[in-house]
């Protein structure tokens, strides 16, 4: 074999794998647990062991290959697990409650049949922005771009006050019609950028013309708080990715994947398109296998820690949104049809002891400190001890025997934490959870 060429790189939110290739299509694989705190870590742990695999050193790899290419589901995993920036949003004075209210089908988006059919039971996606942290300042620009009230600065810079004196770490902007003419949402930002100078803060601030400069206020609204909210940390994870690489000789600047099947720089602006960009590479591999096998139609399926995604290729076409729900927000993104819940092995599992309700998620024990049975110094019982409990993993040969799983340790957490409180055998919990978990994906 020759040297590789290509490294790829997907980082979930419990493992980081990395593939090898050559100009002649042969590889080598690598795996690493995820570290989140910094994925070059993990990234490089993942590398060195496909390097292993492979014969050489990480420096004869990383200076010969040509592309190094990450997708993951980082700033996915942060969105649903609510983990991301504490926010503030300035808006036009009427919507302050359009977060709360969503749209019809955003309200309702994942719910199963059953859940439909009992309204008492619903639950609205939890804002990313609270109702304390949102703020209407009086303007207003019609359908035509046209000035109908002017705005009223001195509402801005009051609620820019407020925002810093609340600590947030990010102030997002959206009026109404500023896809049409963003004159309005300009001045905001610079009211709210000088107050910010003026306090010393350390604060973004976001518009939503620059986001998703597009028609719709509620997706358009959707966007520019996502990407407020999770890709700050992706976008220095990705910073800490190139910078390991280049340490050892790699020569180009690192790329990931867009929601709709491009490649980009890990610089572009509207890093919420990447938001996906392991799922979306799956969808296109499975694409690529389907015309090497012959089959054009393929249901391909992606189960990390935290999430759960399945995409659909009919007739070797995948079908693209153009707004696609992401953990129940619509969104104004081109992306390749992929439906995404919050169901992965890293779940972390509740028993309500005084109703007996079991709820799964949606905060993930990734790997750090992961699920009970890697001894990391996980505490609470998730869908991978189940799995462990019931004798569904090896624990002598967990990530190729570089872990031995703590089995005892995360029957007897989750006895206490579960079953007991069910009043039903541990097996029995745990196969009723990991049912519960297949019965949402």
């Amino acid at each position: 074999m020759g040297n590789p060429i290509v490294i790829g790189i997907d980082a979930g939110g419990t493992m980081t794998d990395t593939i090898l290739v050559d100009q002649d299509g042969h590889f080598k694989i690598g795996k690493s647990a995820t570290t989140p705190k910094n994925e070059a870590e993990g990234f490089l742990a993942s590398a060195e062991d496909a390097a292993d695999a492979w014969g050489i050193s990480l420096e004869s790899l990383f200076s010969g290959v040509n592309v190094v290419l990450y997708s993951g589901t980082g700033m996915l995993n942060t969105l649903l697990s609510r983990t991301g920036r504490r926010l503030g949003l300035i808006t036009t004075k009427g919507l302050e409650d359009m977060i709360l209210m969503g749209r019809g089908l955003q309200a309702w988006a994942d719910y199963s049949y059953a859940d439909r059919l009992h309204a008492v039971t619903h639950h609205h996606p939890d804002p990313l922005v609270p109702r304390r942290r949102t703020h209407g300042v009086t303007e207003r620009i019609d359908q035509f771009g046209d000035i109908v009230l002017p705005l009223y600065e001195h509402e801005v810079s009051a609620a820019a006050k407020k925002l810093i004196a609340d600590k947030v770490e990010a102030i997002c902007i959206m009026t109404i019609f500023s896809h049409v003419n963003p004159v309005h949402e300009k001045r905001i930002a610079e009211i709210c950028r000088a107050e910010v100078d003026k306090a010393g803060a350390d604060i973004i601030v976001y518009t939503s013309h620059e986001v998703r400069p597009v028609i719709r206020e509620q997706s358009r609204l959707n966007s520019v708080l996502i990407e407020a909210y999770a890709t700050s940390r992706g976008r220095k994870q990705l910073k800490g990715i190139e910078d390991v690489s280049k340490k050892y000789g790699f020569k180009y600047g690192v790329q990931t994947l867009l929601s709709f099947g491009g490649l980009t720089s890990i610089n572009h602006p509207r890093l919420h398109e990447t938001m996906i960009s392991g799922p979306i590479g799956g969808i296109l591999g499975a694409a690529y296998v389907g015309k090497l096998i012959g089959n054009d139609s393929l249901i391909c399926s992606d189960m990390g820690g935290t999430s759960f995604d399945m995409g659909v290729i009919t007739r070797g076409q995948t079908r693209i949104e153009n707004e696609p729900l992401m953990d129940r927000f619509k969104l104004n993104v081109p992306t390749l049809h992929l439906d995404t819940i919050g169901a992965g092995a890293g779940m972390i599992l509740k028993v309500d002891p005084l109703t007996k309700k079991v709820s799964l998620g949606p905060e993930s024990a990734g790997s750090d400190p992961g699920p009970i049975c890697f001894d990391r110094g996980g505490t609470e019982p998730t869908i991978a001890d189940c799995d462990a409990i019931l004798g569904r993993l090896n624990p002598y040969y967990f990530l190729g025997g570089k872990v031995v799983l703590q089995v005892e340790k995360a029957r007897r957490a989750f006895q206490e934490k579960c079953s007991d409180i069910l009043g039903v055998g541990v097996e029995e919990a745990a196969e009723g959870m990991i049912d519960m978990l297949e019965s949402d994906a």
